[in-house]
């Protein structure tokens, strides 16, 4: 039986702990500073604390995976504590505010022979699996152009909260949700270089952006990501053209509406038709799977090609430093 810990037990962080539960797991600890998580969660056996440095002041017996989901500046010390206790580590996205931060627990991690994962569950969608099993059989031919847009509105009094907070999150809505999206590039498309990204604040009175306009190139492609925090509808979708076709992705389940894939040939009215249209309903399985990819590579070593690497989180902060430091615009602090 494999035995877990929790840092975190926000909505993810809970999340992660009830299909962990799910799965038969020894839940050894959990971490959180608010008492009204954990009476909601609480299970025998399984030590609370309110920090880790409280967590710390009980003899703890060794656990083989630990499930980080805190703001991003507690990331970095949080995940070089769980190395330090050699457990395996899925930390949900970004590795910490910097990729300095990311790259020492990299390199921390590398060095114990131990796994750490970025926590980056859009790769677990359904739509997107069947996105890349049709990138994969070649039915776009050359990339032309690939748009991608993740929108929402928030909610009210959002501006207190730490993910719009500079010194907490290390940005807006580039770092996070965009990083997800950054991740996505690279996963489906392949790796992309920095043109330029427009950054603005169109409606929340904070020292970040609530709006990011990113554009990327793979090759002769181009890659553009919208991000917005003031859309009053819930919006993602991929689209993906090609010189032999295109690929549309549209929603991801749950209040982004109903996950569809379709395919579309070049001159498919010309007698060779091979369109296609998958329709996954609303169901979001993303971080089941990914968290049963995790707790299988720790069981067993078991490979799996889609759950992201501490190379990929770096990568994917890379790609944010950059397009940071090629913004036009940025929100003064």
């Amino acid at each position: 039986m494999i035995s877990v810990g929790f840092v975190g037990l926000g909505l993810i962080g809970a999340r992660r702990f009830h299909i962990a539960q799910k799965m038969g797991c020894r839940i050894a600890f959990a971490i959180d500073p608010d008492p009204a998580r954990w009476a909601s969660l609480q299970v025998e056996g399984c030590h609370y604390a309110s920090s880790i440095a409280e967590l710390n002041t009980v003899e703890q017996g060794p656990v083989d995976a630990i499930f980080i989901a805190i703001p991003h500046d507690l990331a970095h010390s949080a995940c070089r504590w769980a190395l330090e206790r050699k457990a395996h580590v899925l930390c949900e996205k970004p590795l910490g505010i910097t990729l300095a931060e990311a790259g020492a627990i990299r390199s921390q991690s590398k060095a114990a022979g131990l796994h750490l994962c970025a926590g980056f569950n859009y790769r677990f969608l359904s739509g997107v699996a069947a996105m890349r099993d049709l990138l994969r059989e070649g039915g776009l031919g050359d990339l032309h152009r690939v748009r991608i847009c993740m929108a929402h509105g928030g909610r009210p009094g959002m501006e207190a909260e730490w993910k719009l907070q500079r010194k907490r999150a290390g940005g807006g809505a580039l770092i996070d949700p965009g990083i997800h999206l950054v991740d996505l590039v690279r996963h489906l498309f392949g790796e992309p270089e920095v043109v330029d990204c427009d950054l603005r604040r169109r409606f929340w009175n904070v020292d970040v952006e609530d709006n990011c306009s990113l554009r990327l190139r793979i090759g002769s492609a181009e890659v553009t990501i919208d991000v917005s925090l003031t859309s009053w509808k819930n919006l993602f979708s991929i689209e993906a053209f090609g010189r032999d076709g295109l690929i549309l992705l549209n929603g991801r389940g749950g209040n982004y509406g109903v996950q569809t894939v379709e395919y579309v040939n070049r001159w498919f009215w010309n007698g060779k038709d091979r369109r296609s249209l998958q329709d996954f309903g609303t169901p979001d399985m993303s971080f089941e799977l990914e968290t049963r990819a995790f707790l299988r590579k720790v069981l067993d070593g078991t490979p799996d090609s889609v759950l992201s690497t501490a190379e990929d989180g770096c990568e994917a902060l890379r790609i944010v430093e950059a397009a940071y430091a090629a913004a036009v615009t940025r929100p003064a602090s």
